[in-house]
């Protein structure tokens, strides 16, 4: 975790670390929707949802703390 909090993009430019995210959160649905056949089932709603939001989370609260 040391290395994750040594820089402050995050917190500089969170707009972008939103972007990056949501844009990385759509790549693995992507990935996950091709392993599973081709089509985006509810399970992969839902992981995408977890995913996104443990990064939005991270990014506009944890990345935040003083």
């Amino acid at each position: 975790m040391d290395s994750h909090d040594a820089h402050e993009a995050h917190r500089d430019s969170p707009v972008i670390a939103t972007i990056v995210a949501l844009l990385l959160v759509a790549a693995f649905s992507y990935g996950f929707g091709i392993l599973d056949g081709g089509g985006v089932t509810t399970t992969i709603y839902v992981i995408a949802a977890l995913i996104g939001g443990w990064s939005l989370f991270a990014v506009w609260v944890l990345d935040r703390r003083d």
